[in-house]
């Protein structure tokens, strides 16, 4: 049987992840699904959560990195009285208690108050993490306990959205390197009873929210042109920043040479137009260049 030709695609696809996956699954699928020569994800979700993972292909793995770093929107359960070694339902149980408070918006709330804004958070020992070149949750399965230094993160959002006699439901927007299973948690000691997550689903992922995402089983009964219909171009991830139009004069020099002779009142990153077609996106210090990356216009790139 003949190989199909890989496709040379550049963009980004917006995936609605399923329970039970892992990250790299899906992105083994999608790129099969797509054809494509080249694709990468933007943000490793447990394989029981569930919600927005960006796959970027071609070209637009190039920043991927933006989008790891970009803010997170997440809906999260958490189950009081029990608390386990990593946080959540996949991990052994290392403490439960009976004496669950009778819970109320007012207890609740006030537990809250307590993680919003700038706040350190200690990573659970079972994630990816590296502690003397060694991931924490290697050292986890081999019983090994070590300290783990607390990180600055900040929370956005963090609303009650329900609550039963021994769960409560939240709904949390956090800056990059924030673990929700450590929030489930610290909630849980705070309220003196221990806590796991029970249910993540990722809502939001930088420009990215769960209405633009696809599931797998929908995609699989697409034609090819159809899916291609599902990419983003690269320039959706940066629609919130500002946009130069580049004179004419200075194309060559940054296409060409990749600098500019002059001096910009630029500051940030800025999507860089020339002739009303977005090329690039570009990082400036004080009007001066910094980095920049060039991004093709289609989104099915001919060879």
């Amino acid at each position: 049987m003949k190989k199909r030709n890989k496709l040379n695609l550049n963009g980004v696809v917006v995936i609605n992840k399923p329970q039970g996956l892992s990250s790299n699954k899906v992105l083994q699928e999608v790129k099969h699904l797509f054809n494509a020569q080249k694709a990468g994800h933007t943000g490793t979700l447990d394989p029981m959560a569930t919600g927005v993972l960006p796959i970027c292909f071609g070209r637009a793995t190039k920043i991927a990195q933006y989008l790891l770093d970009s803010d997170k929107e997440y809906m999260a359960t958490i189950k009081l009285g029990v608390e386990t070694d990593s946080g959540d339902t996949e991990g052994q149980i290392i403490s439960e208690s009976k004496q669950i408070p009778s819970l109320g918006e007012s207890l609740i709330e006030k537990i809250l108050s307590k993680f919003r804004g700038k706040i350190e958070q200690v990573p659970p020992m079972f994630s990816a993490l590296k502690y003397n070149g060694q991931p924490l949750y290697k050292l986890a399965r081999a019983g090994e306990k070590v300290e783990i230094k607390p990180r600055n993160i900040n929370i956005y959002k963090l609303e009650l959205k329900s609550f039963a006699e021994d769960n409560i439901k939240i709904l949390v927007k956090c800056s990059k390197g924030t673990y929700i299973r450590s929030l489930a948690i610290d909630i849980g000691r705070e309220l003196g009873c221990g806590g796991h997550l029970i249910e993540l689903d990722r809502v939001a992922s930088g420009p990215f929210n769960i209405q633009q995402a696809f599931e797998l089983e929908n995609l699989k009964s697409l034609s090819l042109g159809q899916k291609i219909d599902t990419i983003n171009h690269v320039e959706k991830v940066f629609e919130d920043k500002p946009i130069y139009y580049l004179a004419e004069n200075l194309k060559d020099d940054l296409l060409k040479r990749g600098k500019l002779p002059v001096k910009l009142e630029l500051d940030g990153v800025v999507r860089i137009y020339s002739d009303d077609i977005f090329i690039a996106i570009a990082e400036f210090d004080q009007g001066k260049l910094k980095n920049k990356k060039f991004f093709e216009q289609d989104i099915f790139i001919s060879e």
